[in-house]
């Protein structure tokens, strides 16, 4: 007997065990594949805001979304994004494959569902007090060319 194994095994428990490790192993490769291709479908939805100029804040991959008009292939997103003029959007978007084109090598589209605006960035703070950088100009003003 090996002194590793805190109980003794039967035929019948190494069976159900080896059963039970394949279905895990099975579950987690389908769910890491299906993470991976949500994050290359989310560098997708970054893209395609940058190609915008658009800059986006935060977006979060809403697997099984029920708003979402395809279903098979696909990844919904929901997104907070800032425009050129400074503006917070809400959306909802979904990147596909149009089957019409090659179904496994075509080009990978982003289709906008829903965008709100919902607020404005606030403006850069300044970091620099108004009497430093008066007294600095002085220094600068008091110097003989």
């Amino acid at each position: 007997m090996n002194a590793l194994f805190i109980f003794a095994m039967n035929d019948d428990t190494s069976a159900k065990f080896l059963i039970a490790i394949t279905l895990c192993m099975v579950f987690g490769l389908v769910v890491s594949l299906a993470f991976l291709m949500a994050m290359f479908y989310r560098g997708q939805v970054k893209k395609d805001l940058r190609e915008n100029n658009c800059k986006p804040i935060h977006i979060w991959w809403i697997p099984l979304a029920f708003w979402n008009p395809y279903w098979f292939g696909t990844a919904a997103f929901s997104v907070i994004y800032s425009d050129s003029t400074r503006l917070i959007h809400k959306a909802r978007c979904t990147v596909y494959r149009p089957l019409m084109e090659n179904p496994f090598w075509g080009s990978l589209r982003v289709e906008w569902l829903t965008d709100t605006v919902t607020g404005q960035l606030p403006l850069p703070e300044v970091w620099a007090s108004d009497e430093i950088t008066r007294l600095k100009l002085g220094e600068f003003s008091d110097k003989p060319e």
